[in-house]
């Protein structure tokens, strides 16, 4: 070896040595930037997110506020009752397939199910999905019967939450690809997988507004299948003031019609109008105005989920916002094993300036039954037929106050 060689030797070695402690170097910097990435930067947000891993959640149901008249007669009130939900996949029948895939697999051994044909894979499982789907027919007739409906009538009602719940799921589905193709661009070799929405993995309210003894005559259905059905203590929306009599003097009536007795005339929910009907079902609109889950992620307790209870005509929509209570919250930490609770807060009390046996007493008058409100022959018409009904209303006002006590038409 020649001396130029010996003395280039060192030189070569020392710059391989300089090449790797430069590229050691360098990954510790990587080490250590994206260390202070996830510790720092990002820290907050990781921690929160294995937080809320360790943590379940259950949501306590609120109740709507009561609505009452002047003299606090209450018009509308919730009151203590059951309600059964069904699991979307026992709806879909999904529930019977996977459990007859799985007896399937478990009856032939996981060599013999590897081994064998898809034919005699299928042949397999619809033997073993008869036991499964006969559960199902038996909870639906179980239900069909503590619900009084017929079962053609309960099929309905599948069909409507089946459909209901896939116009969801193009919707939510539809928002999650322009979101994966806002991040990666369209077409992006990350191939887009939609995610299941809390419908498609979470039960659906069937039967509403049970009492104890309907609700008992599910819990044994339920306590067997408790994947199937659960029972939900719930409040069902009631109009006390149902049904009111009242007693016209007939003597003070106009000629033609008067006579020296008093008639009763019944009335059905005097006010009816007024208060309004809730209904059960939570529109696209209603969870655009006040989402249960915001954009931020915040919740907002007060907003709206499925199978909430909603305002849909009269006081019950117009104050929607006061009748509206917020759902409680109940915390369990599995690491710590600490339980915190946020109870749920009802809504605000209502109270109308109507007067609700004034009320009751105008719709009895305006009732065609009385008279008043009908085509007479002493009208000195003969366009409409005698007994035709006529339009008419009647508003009677507080006047120091004007203050409306009586609406009826």
């Amino acid at each position: 070896m020649s001396t130029t060689t010996r003395r280039q030797a060192p030189a070569q070695f020392h710059r391989r040595l300089w090449l790797l402690a430069m590229a050691i170097g360098l990954i510790m910097v990587i080490l250590i930037a994206q260390t202070v990435r996830l510790t720092v930067i990002q820290g907050e947000a990781h921690h929160a997110l294995a937080a809320s891993r360790l943590m379940t959640s259950q949501w306590l149901p609120t109740w709507r506020g009561t609505i009452r008249d002047r003299h606090g007669v209450i018009l509308a009130q919730d009151v203590p009752r059951w309600e059964a939900a069904v699991a979307f996949d026992a709806i879909t029948g999904q529930w019977a397939e996977d459990r007859a895939i799985r007896d399937a697999r478990q009856a032939m051994g996981r060599e013999a199910w590897s081994m064998a044909s898809p034919e005699v894979r299928a042949a397999s499982i619809a033997a073993a999905r008869d036991a499964h789907d006969a559960v199902l027919r038996s909870m639906w007739s179980l239900l069909a019967e503590v619900g009084g409906m017929e079962e053609s009538r309960l099929s309905d009602a599948l069909d409507d939450t089946r459909g209901r719940v896939q116009r969801m799921t193009a919707v939510v589905w539809d928002q999650q690809r322009r979101r994966h193709d806002a991040r990666f661009g369209p077409g992006h070799e990350s191939e887009f997988v939609p995610r299941p929405i809390r419908e498609q993995e979470g039960d659906h309210v069937l039967l509403r507004d049970l009492d104890d003894h309907q609700a008992a005559s599910l819990q044994g259905f339920a306590d067997r299948h408790p994947e199937l059905l659960s029972l939900r203590y719930a409040r069902q929306r009631e109009h006390p003031v149902e049904l009111t009599e009242v007693k016209i003097d007939r003597s003070e009536l106009p000629a033609p019609l008067r006579q020296q007795a008093s008639e009763s005339i019944q009335v059905m929910t005097p006010a009816s109008s007024i208060i309004g009907e809730v209904r059960d079902q939570v529109w696209q609109e209603d969870v655009a105005r006040r989402p249960f889950r915001r954009a931020d992620g915040a919740i907002d307790r007060g907003g709206y989920r499925a199978d909430d209870v909603v305002g849909a005509s009269g006081i019950e929509w117009a104050a929607e916002d006061t009748l509206r209570g917020q759902v409680g919250l109940i915390s369990r930490d599995r690491d710590q094993g600490q339980i915190s609770r946020e109870p749920p807060v009802g809504g605000a009390d209502v109270m109308l300036t109507i007067d609700v046996m004034l009320q009751s007493r105008i719709e009895a008058i305006l009732d065609p039954a009385l008279g008043l409100t009908v085509a007479q022959p002493w009208h000195g018409g003969d366009q409409l037929p005698q007994g035709t009904p006529l339009p008419a209303s009647v508003v009677v006002l507080d006047i120091p106050t004007g203050e409306v006590m009586a609406m009826a038409g």
